[in-house]
């Protein structure tokens, strides 16, 4: 029998507490995405209650983070996928931690001030379940009464931001049922995701073991021509401070004035450290062959709504003495120097 050389085999090699979004784009506005970390596609982390810039830490259950995969995210979007409902704070403003409070099965909060921060990830525990608020979906009346959250922006000023009642990332999918104090849309949150991108449950992957190979598989549908195909993978780190984007340059927000209560400034750590970072290859789909890159092809931004592209000469990597760091996000090693791997097989 004939090899039809559809089947993509991805090889890559992650460093720690990874993100990670594996997609491909191809002719005549082609997309699929091929695996998204679990975090992202079924924790929610893009979109729940909670201000965007809000502090992070260990297993922490609030704070939206818009920017953990914005390429994938807008690309997604650019090419015909259907938003999601927007999640907001149920009841209490965006920079509090807020009321009604749940128990919440997967989130944690540590009642340790010091144990929240960010040096301190690799020694944290669950102390006790979080009890926190899960919010509900955003309305046209919310939309209407121009629903806000408190952040600042580049130029260092603080404003109440306007939130729009779409979002480019899912809610979480873990909660099947609402407690008798959560909102009834908590029930609601998992079927909504699954409208907007069916494919949520087949792309869901844990997030790989650090420094260990991994590869993901991918078979072009039926009904893609054989042609050049691209192959990208986003990575993002939490508080990867260096250059720009630094614990100094990027602080705990502290304004709007009466925006944020105790908890959001006191515990946690300022997450926004180095953007994410996008890798490509592209690859011949109908034709066995290899496709292999070294280097990044550009990184986000934190201020941009758009996922669009930087150049990713102003990251700090520094393979030798802080690993995992910018462009080392994915190790260099396979198969030489090489950061991404993409082969055409016949399967």
């Amino acid at each position: 029998m004939a090899c039809d050389a559809r089947t993509l085999r991805i090889e890559l090699t992650p460093a720690p507490r990874l993100q990670l979004a594996v997609w491909v784009e191809g002719p005549e506005g082609r997309f699929a995405t091929v695996a998204l970390t679990r975090a992202t596609a079924y924790r929610g982390i893009g979109n729940r209650p909670g201000a965007s810039q809000m502090n992070s830490g260990f297993l922490w259950g609030r704070g939206r983070r818009e920017r953990v995969l914005p390429r994938w995210a807008h690309q997604r979007l650019a090419h015909g996928g259907a938003p999601f409902p927007r999640v907001i704070s149920n009841g209490f403003r965006e920079g509090f931690y807020g009321v009604p409070r749940t128990a919440d099965p997967y989130f944690c909060f540590e009642w340790v001030v010091e144990r929240t921060r960010r040096e301190n990830l690799g020694a944290s525990i669950c102390a006790e379940t979080s009890v926190a608020e899960k919010g509900r979906v955003m309305t046209v009346p919310d939309f209407t009464a121009r629903y806000a959250e408190p952040y600042v922006d580049s130029a260092g000023e603080a404003r109440w931001r306007r939130l729009a009642p779409r979002s480019p990332y899912p809610p979480r999918r873990d909660l099947v049922v609402a407690s008798e104090r959560d909102h009834p849309d908590v029930a609601r949150f998992r079927p909504l995701a699954d409208d907007a991108m069916p494919e949520l449950d087949a792309v869901t992957i844990a997030t790989p073991r650090a420094d260990v190979a991994a590869e993901v598989e991918w078979r072009a549908p039926t009904g893609w021509p054989a042609g050049t195909y691209s192959v990208f993978v986003e990575a993002h780190q939490e508080g990867d401070y260096g250059g720009a984007w630094t614990e100094e340059s990027l602080p705990t927000p502290t304004e709007p004035a009466g925006a944020w209560d105790y908890w959001a400034l006191m515990y946690g750590y300022p997450f926004r450290g180095q953007p994410s970072v996008v890798y490509r290859v592209d690859v011949e789909i109908g034709r066995v062959g290899e496709a292999r890159s070294a280097l990044p092809v550009g990184r986000t931004g934190w201020f941009d709504a758009d996922g669009a592209l930087h150049p990713s000469d102003d990251l700090v990597d520094d393979p030798g003495h802080a690993p995992g760091s910018g462009a080392d996000r994915l190790r260099a090693g396979v198969r030489g120097r090489n950061r991404l791997v993409a082969s055409v097989v016949c399967e």
